[in-house]
């Protein structure tokens, strides 16, 4: 997912969101496809679990998820929507999924596109590059290590403002981190317009195997772009 939401504390947005998750809940079980119709949701893209739309004039997208095998797919978003609550309960910034303090919460019980039971839930859109890197990929770092300079900018187009904010961000996780805390399946994107730097998709605890000592190892790639661009030093 990309967005252009700006969010005062981590995993919360500054914007409405009552309007599309009335709409969800208004379907009272029907078909997102009706709001698709309506031109109120458009497809943004789809993962392994989830099905995304872009919400119409709002920073904000929907995610719908099939049962999947036994009801794979659901417990996989129940788990990274408790992960995402759990971090931004702990200072780390997330994308805000509404006015919501749990799993159940969120979930609202609808029909897919393609006629499916489903759930739903909203998510604030963040305008990143997603895309950048595979996450398994040995480069995963690095790249992103480039984007965060990227879009802090160098030399001349260098934002202050947005390396204060990234700063901030990576000295939450760092504070996260040395609790002694992994983040299942640990993944990034930095906010174009913000610098602000998100934690997304947390994967299932019980699922994936701590590696605590490589996110470190990003995170501390990641401190040394902050390091290098710190405005005394340049």
């Amino acid at each position: 997912q990309p967005s252009g939401a700006q969010a005062v504390e981590p995993g919360h947005a500054d914007v409405e969101d009552d309007d599309i998750r009335q709409q969800l809940l208004d379907l009272q079980g029907g078909s997102v496809a009706s709001l698709v119709l309506d031109g109120k949701i458009s497809k943004l893209g789809k993962g392994v679990n989830k099905q995304v739309y872009r919400v119409k004039d709002a920073p904000w997208v929907v995610a719908v998820t099939t049962q999947g095998a036994q009801g794979s797919k659901w417990r996989a978003v129940e788990a990274e929507i408790t992960q995402l609550l759990a971090l931004a309960a702990s200072g780390v910034r997330v994308p805000s999924l509404g006015p919501v303090a749990s799993a159940n919460n969120a979930l609202i019980d609808v029909i897919a596109a393609d006629g499916q039971p489903a759930k739903a839930f909203i998510e604030q859109l963040i305008v990143g590059k997603h895309n950048l890197c595979r996450q398994e990929s040995h480069e995963y770092a690095d790249k992103f290590a480039g984007e965060i300079a990227r879009v802090i900018g160098i030399g001349h187009s260098f934002d202050l403002a947005r390396w204060r904010n990234a700063k901030d961000d990576l000295d939450r996780l760092q504070a996260y981190f040395a609790k002694g805390t992994d983040i299942p399946d640990f993944q990034i994107v930095v906010e174009e317009s913000t610098g602000h730097i998100y934690t997304i998709d947390p994967g299932d605890p019980n699922a994936t195997g701590s590696v605590l000592s490589k996110h470190l190892a990003w995170l501390k790639t990641w401190q040394k772009v902050i390091t290098a661009l710190e405005p005394r030093k340049r």
